[in-house]
């Protein structure tokens, strides 16, 4: 003897619970969604882990997306579902009140068929918008949601995105995270020895120094030199602007102050009166020379005991060089191969200029690739106190060492000073190499690339040699320095980012499914005596019992899927109610001529199949009663 029914298991099947639970676990999943996505929604890329069987598995925040956005469209696609089946008994129930009343709602019975296969997928669903052209909007609507739950999913998944952005790092974990090295103060030992015509009395330059002048010289002008790389931990640094002790270049073109003139016979072209080079020797093509006069350079004796002398220099183009900062002016004067000699200077003339500075640079390390610019403006103002060269910007001090500073000066002076002439068999002979390369930006060369050029592509090429003799010089007193620039070094750190406009559509799904399966709820509620048709849903076996016998023997049996589809497009019924029985009746009027009918005396005793004796109405009363 079977158990008596519960509450409950009345309510699953004559009523909607479990598609209102399901709804209720969708717009709970939904919500959950929408909690969790806010939680992380700017926050980093959380790390997630789950143990299990000796292991920790980490889960990440897209999956426990998917999760839920997957098992909220079940839920939903369960409640639309089952609506879709209730309203296919519907769609054969125009609505009326009474017993024994023919609806007048028939329909073909291939309705049947494809109303209950949109029921069960996206294959069906997609047969009913076509075959049946929207005709029951209710379970069109339904079918259009069993459509689109399939982009429910990804588009709610694309809603989540990382992007990364820079982190600064804690400066108490990593000590020096971002620093870059600068320069205060900058001296040499004094070692009283005689380095390169350095006489006794100034200080020796160190080697690194030395070494930096002809480095600057000889590096590739293209490419340039680099400055002074900062330290950074993490490969990503940002620094604010700082300032360093620096040495810094100019040059100008002075040509049109190459003055002719004519000294004891002999025609010279002149800078100032006092830097020439004779006209009549053709020989000579290029000269390179101090501003500094020689009065001034003849009191450094190589003598023992002489003392440090500062230069001093003329300049045309700088009025700034007669301060203290200067550390050399020099003149190149350099045959002027496009000059008319009847009318025009046979010499042209440029000056070019090394001085300490206080630079200001702005650096930054993107993916370990350093990037620093010095600023345009720079402060050359220094002063003599005392024993220093000096500067004051900012409140800060800077301070060069006078003795190196002459020193610098003087080895400077030896260094850049020179000629540069034809041999008579037309070859070239320069007094250093140093010569060389100043010469050769001016077409004095071998090389045939710099043989030719406007007057700007020599200045050009001269502003980029002394750029980075320049850096050099500057790069090897920052390195070490004495002072360091602190910034902040970052690190990248992927965030959740939220479209919160995708997340429209998941909610938008859940409240379409909601007010159609309410909907489907509502409409098969009995108002006025209007009696409705119960939940039937998809059973087999309201779709067994509801065959009236006239339509079952009219239709026939089980044959060919295809024969049957066609065969009931000829048939139409409608549903019915005799009493508390629901049946499924044909439709005699509308129905295929050539169909076989029944008369009533015939249907009354209708066997339910080919082996019965048993009337089928007696029949289901026996079955009642065996129940």
């Amino acid at each position: 003897m079977r158990q008596r029914k519960t509450f409950f298991q009345e309510w699953i099947k004559t009523w909607w619970l479990v598609e209102l639970s399901a709804m209720f676990v969708s717009c709970s999943l939904v919500v959950t969604l929408c909690l969790v996505l806010w939680h992380y929604d700017g926050k980093p890329v959380p790390s997630l882990s789950i143990g299990g069987f000796g292991h920790t598995n980490t889960i990440t925040l897209a999956a426990i997306v998917s999760l839920l956005i997957t098992l909220s469209v079940a839920a939903s696609l369960a409640a639309v579902q089952a609506s879709i089946s209730q309203l296919k008994w519907q769609w054969y129930y125009s609505g009326h009140s009474g017993n024994d009343v023919t609806s007048t709602a028939s329909r073909p019975l291939c309705d049947l068929d494809t109303l209950d296969s949109a029921s069960r997928g996206f294959t069906g669903s997609v047969m009913l918008l076509f075959r049946m052209r929207f005709a029951p909007l209710g379970a069109s609507f339904g079918a259009f949601l069993v459509i689109l739950q399939l982009a429910i999913a990804p588009m709610t998944q694309q809603s989540v995105h990382q992007i990364t952005r820079q982190v600064t790092v804690d400066n108490d974990v990593f000590n020096n995270s971002a620093v870059v090295t600068t320069r205060q103060e900058w001296t040499q030992q004094h070692n009283n020895a005689v380095v390169n015509g350095i006489p006794f009395g100034y200080q020796s330059l160190g080697s690194n120094l030395k070494g930096a002048i002809p480095y600057g010289l000889f590096a590739n002008s293209t490419l340039g030199i680099n400055n002074t790389a900062p330290m950074c931990s993490t490969g990503n640094c940002v620094f604010p602007d700082y300032q360093t002790l620096a040495v810094c270049s100019s040059s100008a073109n002075v040509s049109s102050h190459v003055v002719r003139t004519d000294k004891s016979g002999e025609e010279l072209s002149c800078i100032l009166g006092q830097f020439c080079i004779s006209n009549g020797d053709i020989n000579a093509v290029a000269n390179i020379t101090t501003a500094a006069s020689s009065k001034q350079t003849s009191r450094d004796s190589y003598k023992s005991g002489s003392s440090p002398v500062p230069f001093n220099f003329s300049s045309v183009a700088f009025a700034e060089t007669n301060n203290a900062g200067t550390i050399g002016d020099f003149y190149i004067l350099y045959q002027n191969f496009d000059a008319d000699a009847q009318h025009g200077n046979v010499y042209a003339a440029v000056e070019f200029r090394l001085a300490w500075c206080v630079q200001t640079f702005t650096t930054h390390v993107v993916n370990t690739t350093v990037i620093t610019n010095r600023h345009i403006d720079v402060n050359t103002n220094f002063t003599l106190r005392g024993a220093y060269i000096s500067n004051t910007v900012n409140g800060t001090v800077f301070n060069v060492d006078k003795i190196a500073h002459y020193s610098l000066q003087r080895y400077l002076w030896l260094l850049l000073t020179g000629r540069a002439w034809f041999n008579a068999d037309n070859s070239i002979s320069v007094d250093s190499a140093e010569i060389d390369v100043l010469a050769g930006q001016f077409g004095v060369t071998h090389d045939p690339s710099l043989s030719t050029g406007t007057q700007s592509e020599f200045m050009a090429r001269l502003a980029r040699i002394m750029d980075n003799v320049a850096i050099s010089m500057t790069n090897t007193i920052r390195s070490p320095g004495d002072t360091v620039a602190t910034g902040s070094a970052y690190v990248p750190v992927s965030f959740i980012k939220v479209n919160w406009g995708l997340i429209i559509a998941p909610v938008a799904f859940t409240i379409l499914c909601l007010v159609f399966l309410l909907g489907v709820v509502m409409s098969g509620r009995s108002r006025h005596g209007d009696l409705k048709p119960p939940v039937w849903r998809s059973g087999m076996m309201a779709s067994l019992r509801g065959l009236d016998p006239q339509l079952h023997r009219t239709f026939g049996g089980m044959m060919a899927a295809d024969a049957m589809d066609e065969a009931a497009q000829n048939v139409y019924v409608h549903l019915s109610r005799d009493g508390n029985v629901w049946w499924l009746q044909i439709d005699a009027a509308k129905s295929g001529k050539g169909l076989p009918m029944l008369s009533d005396a015939e249907h009354d005793g209708l066997e339910c199949g080919p082996d019965s004796k048993e009337p089928v109405e007696r029949r289901l009363s026996a079955t009642a009663s065996a129940v």
